[in-house]
């Protein structure tokens, strides 16, 4: 079973920095989950929100600055780039998630091209709530592993999985139960649930068969 740090070690260090991420490594974990979107100019930053709102107390938004703007309000926000590059000599992977909900402006090509560049392509698992994406993702490049995100609980999981032609399945962990977990299993799928942080809720998770368990502590 993967232990996967959420934004890093978003319990321990300030969610989705390099600090946050190199605490991941230290630590044992084997993944490191981490959010993406792109600025006005095109750059990947490793960000979560829209907006600067809740963590710089900015109402700025993502989409409307350019990289080097962004710096004017903050340092903390890496380009995926430098993640990569900081991570390229350790054991950790990362499982990118594509934050892109609104606006696909090459996205998709651009982080392509950075996992070619640093050969990084067989170190991640791309997901996103936007199913279309991973589809899309596939296309360009069937080697990519992929999951979807889901924060409900399908009727049929399995479905959802062979729509966007992905290799598994990462949920918000109270919608995961063993029923899912079979099936997923049974067609040759993983499971990775969000985010958990207990330790008697992890060992749950644990027997109950999950491959990676995502959470904000080390809980293992």
């Amino acid at each position: 079973m993967k232990k996967i740090g959420y934004r890093g070690v978003k319990g321990i260090k300030l969610e989705n920095t390099l600090e946050s991420i190199m605490e991941a490594v230290s630590l044992g974990f084997d993944m490191a989950e981490i959010d993406i979107q792109m600025t006005k100019d095109g750059k990947i930053i490793v960000f979560h929100d829209y907006d600067l709102k809740r963590l710089f107390d900015n109402s700025k938004k993502i989409s409307e600055l350019t990289y080097e703007e962004l710096l004017s309000v903050t340092d903390k926000i890496p380009l995926l780039k430098e993640v990569i590059k900081s991570i390229k000599d350790t054991n950790m992977e990362l499982n990118i998630e594509i934050k892109e909900l609104f606006q696909k402006n090459g996205i998709i090509e651009e982080l392509i091209y950075i996992l070619e560049r640093y050969s990084f392509e067989e170190r991640v698992l791309i997901s996103s709530f936007d199913h279309v994406i991973l589809k899309e993702i596939k296309k360009r490049d069937k080697k990519l592993k992929t999951a979807v995100l889901v924060a409900s609980r399908p009727v049929d999981p399995v479905s959802v999985i062979k729509a966007a032609e992905a290799d598994g399945y990462n949920s918000l962990y109270y919608f995961a139960d063993k029923e899912i977990i079979k099936e997923c299993h049974e067609h040759g799928y993983f499971v990775n649930i969000w985010t958990v942080n207990t330790k008697d809720e992890a060992e749950y998770y644990k027997k109950m068969g999950v491959d990676g368990i995502i959470s904000d502590y080390n809980l293992f």
